[in-house]
């Protein structure tokens, strides 16, 4: 049997050695920010820092984005904070963010897998494969999604609900917990529902001490064990058979895509995961902990399917399983001579550099025609600057281009926004008032759009969700007109262009060669 005696010294060096080794993989090898989520988030940020306040709560649900023109108010709140904590501006304010974020994983992962195993082995592998993983550098490389803290504090709910604590402090640190992770995302829905699955499992286990469930349990271990495999592949089977989740095309295209996705997010090892969940299913002793992550899982894995969002629910459930199965490869394989011992070296070094080699290449580079719009090149920069600078904040902006540049040229506006936009971000700085938000729908609870969403919908549409509607079908003078421009932006690399705009009818007051301004005023 092979085993490892680790000293508190080994253990303190080698969780140094993994923080280390997460900050290295997160120094940047880009000059700017990236993302998209990034700059959308960025702007957020600077109207807290700029007016004082977050201008776009009008209700209390507007703190969690479940209102009309609102958005999940923690990472703007965390990075405008940062920002004006240290005197920085928003863009390093993420940057630092991302490299703590990206250390706090390692604490979380090996704090909550210490309630999973207590076995060294395991509590390491979960640090490191949960903190190196694609799926969690992507969003703590220098990019600010709400998707990164999300995924980065679920382990601190499941370490408030499975921490034997007294019930007071269960109820207050568990309500805590779930405000977080709703101030973070819309993805929290899914984190209610997995507190309500721990309630359920336990009230099982309490009748435990009255029915003597566990021994029942124990009697029939085996068939409890394989029933719970074939509900597990019945749960991975229904949507495929289904249809339910799979919205166009093959669903045999769908699971590879699937696959793809997966592995592309939780990195190589997690083949290691389809041997840590049937040896954890098979064993015949498991602790609560074990039973909470099996049993959740039953109801968690169908949005595999969702190729947009599934993957940042399973991510960590994925690294719980594939850790099981990385220790057991390690603390079952028999034999003590130096052979075996060589062999388990040899896995063990080849499983860390293949899933960090991976996930070092999947972060900082890019492959076809999207490599170039991954982040925020100099010329952009320098552009959103001129505009910072030299455009009055008074001014009314309408910028026709690719999303990428919309968005990053947006967020670097810095003492408030010429430039118009839609949605939460046009209601924050004031393009959109609140009589938009007079007459309100409420949704029905039986509609998706109340979980995801939330419980209002504004029944009448603003003339900046129309923007690109007029780009299509009007001219300049009519688009100027409706929105009472003073500058126009013109993209030159976009395929739309506006009607009868060039250098003849208005003149061009800035130019580098990808973006052209041209004044509006005596048009």
């Amino acid at each position: 049997m092979f085993s490892v005696q680790s000293s508190k010294k080994f253990k303190i060096t080698s969780l140094g050695l993994l923080v280390l080794l997460n900050i290295i993989l997160r120094i940047p090898s880009i000059p700017h920010a990236k993302g998209r989520d990034s700059f959308f988030i960025h702007s957020l940020a600077s109207s807290i820092s700029v007016f004082g306040e977050a201008r776009w709560w009008d209700h209390w649900l507007s703190v969690f984005g479940y209102y009309p023109y609102s958005y999940a108010s923690g990472l703007p709140f965390t990075l405008s904070g940062m920002s004006q904590l240290f005197g920085i501006d928003i863009e390093k304010a993420i940057l630092i963010y991302s490299i703590a974020f990206g250390v706090l994983t390692v604490f979380l992962a090996f704090t909550l897998a210490g309630l999973i195993s207590n076995n060294f082995i395991f509590k390491y592998a979960m640090a490191f494969f949960f903190s190196v993983s694609p799926g969690i550098m992507l969003f703590t490389t220098w990019e600010a999604s709400s998707r990164g803290p999300f995924m980065i504090f679920l382990p601190l709910l499941f370490f408030v609900l499975l921490k034997e604590i007294s019930f007071p402090k269960k109820i207050i640190l568990g309500s805590l917990s779930l405000l977080l992770l709703f101030s973070f995302h819309h993805y929290a829905i899914f984190a209610f529902v997995l507190t309500l699955v721990y309630i359920f499992l336990r009230v099982i286990f309490k009748f435990n001490s009255s029915y003597n469930f566990s021994s029942s349990l124990n009697k029939h271990s085996r068939k409890a064990n394989y029933l719970y495999l074939f509900l597990i592949f019945s749960s991975f089977m229904y949507p495929f058979l289904t249809h339910s989740m799979i919205t166009a095309g093959s669903r045999y295209n769908w699971l590879i895509d699937l696959l793809v996705i997966n592995i592309r997010f939780i990195g190589p090892a997690i083949l290691l995961a389809i041997g840590g969940i049937v040896s954890l299913s098979l064993s015949e002793r498991k602790n609560f902990a074990q039973w909470y992550f099996l049993i959740s899982f039953i109801f968690i894995l169908p949005f595999i399917y969702d190729l947009t969002y599934g993957v940042y629910l399973l991510l960590l459930y994925s690294i719980v399983f594939l850790s099981v199965g990385f220790k057991n490869s390690l603390c079952n394989s028999k034999g003590n001579n130096k052979h075996a011992i060589k062999v388990i070296s040899i896995f063990i070094v080849s499983i860390i550099l293949v899933s960090t080699l991976f996930t070092a290449y999947y972060s900082y580079s890019r492959t076809g025609d999207y490599q170039y719009l991954w982040y925020m090149d100099e010329r952009t920069y320098e552009f959103a600057h001129w505009v910072n600078d030299q455009i009055d904040r008074d001014s009314r902006v309408f910028m026709v281009a690719e999303n990428n540049y919309y968005v990053r040229t947006i967020a670097l506006q810095e003492e408030g926004l010429p430039i118009l936009v839609a949605g939460v971000q046009g209601f924050t700085y004031g393009f959109i008032n609140n009589s938009y938000l007079d007459s309100l729908e409420r949704v029905p609870v039986t509609s998706s759009y109340f979980y995801s969403e939330g419980v209002y919908r504004v029944e009448e549409r603003d003339i900046y969700r129309s923007m690109t509607w007029y780009v299509d079908n009007k001219n300049i003078k009519i688009i100027k007109n409706v929105y009472s421009l003073d500058y126009l932006i013109q993209s030159r690399t976009y395929y739309k262009r506006v009607q009868g705009l060039d250098s003849n009818s208005a003149e061009i007051i800035y130019t580098n060669g990808i973006h052209e301004i041209y004044e509006l005023r005596y048009l």
